[in-house]
């Protein structure tokens, strides 16, 4: 996934996918023919039970969420990171002072594997609320993708962080050509 378009349609997939797990196994599962073709001899459902199905996507359900904002984070912090990095590069070529081009080169290692909090914090002076905002969605995903250790953070639902990465991008990178956000493709309604 290289955009948050990418990342969303993957969640609302996987979303819908988990919703119907369930469902055949709550409402079909006992309904199906397993003695006739195509079910029969199907190694796939042959050792599968309707609890075991609804299970699963119970699990999956517990999951999700935690997860998308995981996925999500990450394909925002790759965009922001590749673009600095394309603008500093930019910028680099116009620098002949041998102390100008090392300070560069100290600026890209940082930017390419330094702290996110620190590559987003010069943009503060743009838009302070919205980083900070942003750094909610930071601190949450950091929680989710360090084993839920620690004191948690306020949640953040993948919808707020779709909203919030989407609207920090155009703020954080103005001369991409990102894609307006597609009000339609974000439902709130919750999943069932």
């Amino acid at each position: 996934m290289k955009t948050l378009e990418d990342a969303w349609r993957w969640y609302k997939d996987v979303q819908a996918a988990l919703k119907r797990m369930q469902r055949i196994g709550e409402v079909w599962w006992d309904r199906i023919p397993w003695e006739e073709p195509p079910w029969k001899g199907d190694r796939h459902f042959i050792e599968l039970e309707k609890e075991r199905v609804v299970a699963s996507a119970e699990n999956g359900w517990r999951h999700l969420d935690d997860i998308a904002v995981v996925v999500l984070f990450s394909v925002f912090e790759a965009a922001v990171r590749g673009a600095i990095l394309e603008q500093v590069a930019r910028e680099e070529g116009r620098c002949r002072h041998r102390s100008i081009v090392d300070a560069i080169e100290s600026a890209k290692d940082r930017i390419r594997e330094g702290s996110f909090f620190a590559v987003l914090s010069p943009f503060k002076s743009l838009d302070g609320p919205l980083i900070e905002e942003v750094h909610q969605v930071r601190q949450f995903r950091n929680w989710v993708s360090h084993g839920k250790r620690g004191p948690r953070p306020p949640f953040v639902s993948p919808e707020v962080a779709y909203d919030r990465l989407s609207r920090c991008l155009p703020v954080l990178i103005p001369d991409a050509a990102f894609h307006a956000t597609d009000e339609a493709a974000i439902t709130t309604e919750p999943p069932r």
